[in-house]
């Protein structure tokens, strides 16, 4: 019984949350807490409670916000007097990328109770999130949309050998929270599941964090919760990670520094960091050459970077780079292009980029003709494991 988790609990040490779980059985369970993803974690795990321990998986049916721990105590015991209709009408009201607080000291409200609707409330980026996004975010939402079974079901994402070798550098603990970013058809989430406590898969496309959820539901993994999120402003608070995955998608992001300083922030300190995506080569034009095919055929592509910048940012973050390998990897055009193209302009249009390649860029990526139709070429991909300083 997963559901996707909101996007809402950061930076709020001095707040505290009400919030109800409907358990496995349908029934419903009240509580209190100043950090809901880990309180939702514990659960979960059946460490949250005794009542919760019996009926997993649980799911995070509605969250309040309160000004302070007495009165979220006040406020539990409250919602505990309703009747199940009540909770239920509560649950029904409640729209996961908001929740509320009235401003007064000694109560909390609920929807139904004309609180104020708040998206961020606390730190750097109060306000972010009630603006719209950016259009690139916006055309990545599109994108992904439409393609999101093509990325569970793809090859490349699923490739079980290269999830194994992530794993095998990351060298997780059972006793681990982990963050994966952009998450995709939740193959990182899958692949580390059961070497750590719990993952926390997030992607700025609800769409494809349902196809994630269908995709891990079908294998019965229970200590993954799905976060709407934008890799560029997390909710979550401050050190909450043990470690932060994102695979094959930074170059979507339209300010990858930031990004960076993100997954530094909720992170522990010693926390470890592992980043894998496409990369372009340091010669300008190679590297125009291929951010230009990627952006034929998907628009939403920003940029791939180097893996020279990719370690300036990180070292800039405060992390130390401490692995990390450049390989190439081969691309089967057909496949390729056609999980993100829509149509066949566009396909036809991606195709002849590479067919009128010069020499240089040709024997570079590796492009394999046959009968004048592109059959592959190669690419660079960059895979680093990076840990947060202790200070």
């Amino acid at each position: 019984m997963h559901r996707t988790t909101p996007a809402f609990w950061k930076r709020a040490t001095r707040m505290f949350y009400v919030y109800i779980l409907t358990c496995r059985d349908g029934t419903f369970y009240t509580g209190y807490t100043n950090d809901v993803a880990r309180r939702l974690a514990a659960h979960q795990r059946g460490v949250g409670g005794k009542y919760t321990r019996a009926r997993r998986p649980v799911e995070l049916s509605y969250v309040e916000l309160c000004p302070d721990k007495s009165s979220a105590m006040r406020r539990e015991w409250a919602i505990k007097q309703l009747t199940r209709q009540e909770k239920a009408a509560l649950a029904a009201a409640w729209r996961p990328d908001a929740h509320t607080e009235t401003g007064h000291a000694g109560t909390c409200s609920s929807p139904r109770q004309g609180g104020t609707a708040m998206t961020e409330t606390f730190g750097e980026t109060k306000g972010r999130r009630d603006r719209p996004l950016q259009p690139e975010k916006q055309l990545v939402q599109q994108q992904f949309s439409r393609s999101a079974s093509a990325y569970v079901t793809s090859e490349m994402h699923a490739d079980a050998d290269k999830l194994a070798e992530l794993v095998t550098w990351l060298a997780p603990s059972q006793d681990w929270i982990t963050l994966d970013i952009a998450t995709g058809g939740g193959h990182v989430a899958k692949a580390l599941s059961p070497h750590v406590s719990h993952v926390f898969a997030t992607d700025i496309t609800p769409s494809m964090l349902r196809t994630a959820r269908e995709h891990l539901g079908t294998a019965a993994i229970e200590n993954v919760s799905f976060v709407v999120a934008d890799a560029e402003d997390l909710p979550f608070l401050e050190d909450s990670f043990d470690a932060v995955t994102c695979r094959i998608a930074p170059h979507h992001f339209p300010d990858p520094q930031q990004f960076i300083r993100e997954a530094a922030r909720v992170l522990k300190p010693g926390g470890r960091f592992l980043l894998v995506d496409n990369i372009v080569p340091e010669d300008a034009a190679l590297g125009t050459f291929y951010n230009h095919l990627e952006k034929l055929r998907d628009e939403s592509h920003v940029r791939c970077a180097s893996s020279r910048e990719w370690e300036t940012w990180m070292q800039a973050a405060g992390f130390t780079v401490v692995r990390s390998q450049e390989r190439r990897k081969t691309f089967e055009f057909a496949p390729w292009v056609r999980r993100m193209a829509r149509s066949e302009e566009q396909v036809e249009a991606v195709e002849q980029w590479l067919l009128q390649a010069d020499e240089t860029a040709a024997a570079f990526f590796a492009i394999a003709q046959e009968a004048g139709r592109v059959q592959s070429f190669q690419g660079l991909e960059w895979m680093a494991l990076a840990q947060k300083g202790t200070n």
